[in-house]
């Protein structure tokens, strides 16, 4: 298993996975009511939608951060055995963070991207200090790593999927 180095020792980037609140899955009509603010969603995301429905059985709607959903391709990529999935970015809901759908066709692959969603961590090369592990809670808020979470999934910034 891969680690990563942080300050008193390494962590395993990978480990089981649970639920708990960070960067969020969200139902379809919650993404509305965000979007309803400022601007409805586009048209041709819709009609994208309505398709993908209907070609696959499953959807996942997580709501995070630009660099988190690169974090969360690597793990799919490693977890879930259909290459490519298919998805739709819904835009922006402020700086680098808003809504992306993903279409499966297995429920065990839906199930395992649920669980999987929260408890990514992303390693920050140029945050302040460098380096730092957290995850989202909001478009405003992190959560910091922390090596009692026995539940995360973490990645450094560099490691390729």
């Amino acid at each position: 298993m891969n680690k990563l180095a942080v300050s008193g020792g390494t962590i395993p980037l990978v480990k089981n996975i649970t639920t708990e609140k960070t960067m969020k899955v969200q139902s379809f009509e919650y993404m509305r009511t965000i979007y309803g603010g400022n601007r409805d969603l586009e048209p041709d995301d819709l009609k994208e939608r309505e398709k993908l429905l209907t070609e696959y059985k499953y959807s996942v709607i997580v709501e995070g951060e630009h660099m988190e959903y690169d974090n969360l391709h690597k793990w799919m990529k490693q977890n879930i055995q259909t290459e490519p999935v298919e998805e739709i970015h819904y835009g922006k809901t402020d700086y680098d963070y808003g809504f992306v759908e993903f279409f499966l066709a297995e429920k065990i692959q839906e199930e395992k991207l649920r669980l999987a969603v929260p408890n990514i961590y992303t390693t920050y090369p140029f945050s302040n200090p460098p380096g730092k592990i957290c995850k989202s809670d909001g478009s405003d808020k992190d959560i910091e790593y922390t090596p009692t979470d026995k539940n995360a999934i973490v990645y450094s910034a560099d490691e390729k999927a």
